[in-house]
């Protein structure tokens, strides 16, 4: 594992602090939780401090992938960052459906009609009766996750020529804590699922923060150097 270049400090006293932080706010909904549901399903509501935490992340990491998109040369590794900064940016709106509370604006008729919450945003929407929060941004994506942290991750860790692809690309590595903290956040949110499903908000502050976290401190930060993506994929 090479490791950071002089110039190019790990942000390590950062990072420590932005999911420790999350925990700590994972850990008080779920004290909140066994305390009082009512007090809990508040505490998470709409408009919450854990939505607009989990706002200011994902626009945290908009600005990131932006920059890395203006970094890297033509080629496979802007592509993906350029599509990296369009996903993070509309997770960011979706998660304040778009500023339709902040500013007072009615949801359109259609969205009236197929969304859950009777919003203006995607991920509530109901295409006949699947749920589109449920089959896209909760199975397809946990399917996704689990692939580039329990899959990706080790086999380019260990092959050489995947290694050099996955640089090539720009795409960041996670270290092994990033990692192993999240399965566990994941396993313990997971087990209170049944008393009601808004612990997954908490699941989503504590993700963002873990892929914030991944993005400021790669365990390949070769990766997210200049020249890295100049070359053409």
């Amino acid at each position: 594992m090479r490791s950071p270049s002089p110039d190019r400090p790990r942000p390590t006293a950062s990072v420590a602090a932005l999911l420790a932080s999350a925990l700590a706010l994972v850990a008080d909904g779920l004290f909140l939780l066994h305390r009082d549901l009512g007090t809990f399903e508040y505490w998470i509501e709409e408009d919450s401090f854990v939505e607009w935490a989990t706002f200011g992340i994902l626009l945290g990491m908009t600005v990131l992938a932006a920059r890395r998109a203006v970094v890297f040369g033509p080629g496979g590794a802007r592509r993906i960052w350029i599509a990296a900064t369009l996903v993070c940016l509309f997770g960011a709106a979706e998660e304040i459906s778009y500023g339709q509370r902040v500013v007072g604006w009615d949801s359109p008729p259609w969205f009236l009609e197929h969304n859950r919450q009777q919003e203006t945003n995607v991920h509530n929407l109901m295409w006949g009766q699947v749920n589109i929060n449920r089959v896209i941004f909760g199975k397809w994506l946990t399917i996704a996750i689990v692939l580039y942290l329990l899959v990706l991750t080790p086999l380019a860790r260990r092959g050489t020529s995947l290694r050099a692809f996955v640089d090539r690309l720009g795409v960041p590595l996670p270290r092994a804590s990033p990692i192993l903290l999240y399965i566990a956040v994941a396993l313990v949110v997971r087990a209170h699922h049944d008393i009601t499903d808004e612990t997954n908000e908490l699941m989503e502050l504590y993700g963002c923060a873990t892929f914030l976290a991944i993005l400021l401190d790669p365990a390949n930060p070769e990766a997210a150097a200049p020249g890295a993506g100049t070359a053409r994929c």
